[in-house]
């Protein structure tokens, strides 16, 4: 009997231990080393799902690019390892502002995919807003590396319509969107020229009615 309680220790330790290291595996198997945020492989198939339901139910569904801003600027001042102290930062504060049911994925480099469900367009506008505010405000002072740094980032934003054919579709106006906040002087919130948001949602910014750009 005290051989037969042991093996069966044993066998519950291996058990737990197998648990563990296929725990490990998923999570190398579906996460950024360096944020912790879905890699796009894990994302894409996450994304899909999210998709399909959205469709089936009529539900919202919002994906927003976030890219750092002049991150070149940032590695080439201080160096590589200043510049992945900043990727995590923004990653952690991305983390830490959506929801367990939504999506991050570290898109590549410096850049950031987020897809949030039952948001409509007044308050996608407000997250993204949100996000963009809180960012320029806690993650430069979170890389203690350097004193005084400054980390902000533009954010495009595109909403689920019927015109939208695919998740592809969906990520690919939202980099046009970002590539607008871009253009119009960064650190800034680009929405679809159609989707209605209310300027009260951003205190420090006027919008522009035809782009949905946020601007100064």
């Amino acid at each position: 009997n005290e051989a037969l309680r042991e093996a069966m220790t044993a066998l519950a330790g291996s058990k737990q231990e197998v648990e563990q290291k296929n725990l490990e595996l998923e999570r190398l198997a579906t996460r950024d080393p360096l944020t912790g945020a879905l890699n796009r492989r894990a994302f894409h198939a996450a994304f899909d799902n999210a998709w399909r339901e959205a469709q089936r139910t009529h539900g919202a569904l919002t994906c927003l690019m976030v890219d750092i801003d002049h991150f070149k600027n940032i590695n080439d001042s201080h160096g590589h390892g200043v510049g992945d102290r900043v990727i995590q930062e923004v990653a952690r504060k991305l983390q830490e502002s959506v929801r367990g049911t939504d999506l991050l994925c570290r898109w590549g480099g410096e850049e950031f995919c987020i897809v949030i469900g039952g948001l409509d367009a007044a308050a996608s506008a407000a997250f993204a807003e949100r996000v963009r505010m809180r960012i320029e405000r806690e993650c430069g002072a979170g890389v203690r590396e350097v004193s005084g740094l400054r980390v902000t980032v533009s954010v495009g934003v595109e909403l689920l319509s019927a015109q939208t054919g695919s998740t592809a579709a969906m990520i690919e106006h939202a980099d046009q969107a970002l590539y607008r906040a871009k253009r119009n002087g960064r650190n800034r919130v680009a929405m679809p020229a159609l989707a209605a948001a209310p300027a009260a949602a951003v205190p420090t910014a006027q919008q522009d009615a035809d782009s949905g750009c946020l601007n100064d």
